[in-house]
């Protein structure tokens, strides 16, 4: 419980590692942590974590959501590449660096967030698989799920025929779809229009 930092390679191809739960102390991942550790399917990174290093979560196959704390400041090169089941991801304002490629291969991934554009901290190609962004979503208080989103010009990038969104995550619920008034008890929009 007062572990601070996953050392470099520490879980180097574990390949039989199911699910990671990491205590609130754990401020960092050091490079390659979990590298191809191909049967994670849930991951906790507790609500302590500063930063995540590169290639951390590399080729992590069987992760399809992840839930990243307010703490959370810095996301290393290439730190979730090639995680293909990853869908959904929210990323807040507290988030100062993303490094290049860092969701480079996650091939079904949208990304939600509660900024307006990315800072300048964020590196050019941080989303260099152009997967769909969403700008502008109100969050949680938690910052753990999207409870609406304005769409504004700008709003979403990279949705296309071949790049369509995927739905928000939130952990003991079904997302059937958007609607237009916050009484809405029937969805009008899905994701896919």
């Amino acid at each position: 419980t007062s572990l601070k930092t996953v050392g470099t390679k520490a879980f180097y191809k574990c390949e039989a590692l199911t699910s990671v739960k990491l205590p609130d102390s754990l401020e960092s991942l050091s490079n390659y942590a979990f590298y191809k550790c191909t049967a994670i399917t849930t991951v906790d990174l507790g609500q302590g974590i500063v930063s995540i290093g590169e290639f951390a979560f590399y080729g992590d196959w069987e992760i399809t959501y992840l839930y990243l704390p307010t703490s959370l400041e810095s996301i290393g090169k290439q730190a979730f590449r090639n995680c293909d089941k990853l869908t959904s991801i929210v990323l807040a304002s507290n988030i100062q660096t993303i490094d290049k490629h860092a969701f480079y291969g996650c091939d079904n991934l949208t990304v939600y967030t509660e900024l307006s554009s990315a800072p300048e901290g964020w590196a050019k190609h941080w989303n260099s698989s152009y997967r769909p962004v969403v700008w502008n979503c109100n969050l949680s208080e938690d910052k753990d799920y999207v409870i609406s989103l304005v769409m504004q010009e700008k709003g979403m990038t990279n949705k296309n025929d071949t790049n369509a969104l995927s739905a928000p995550i939130r952990v003991g619920y079904v997302f059937v779809g958007w609607g237009t008034n916050s009484s809405a008890t029937i969805p009008e929009f899905s994701t896919e229009q």
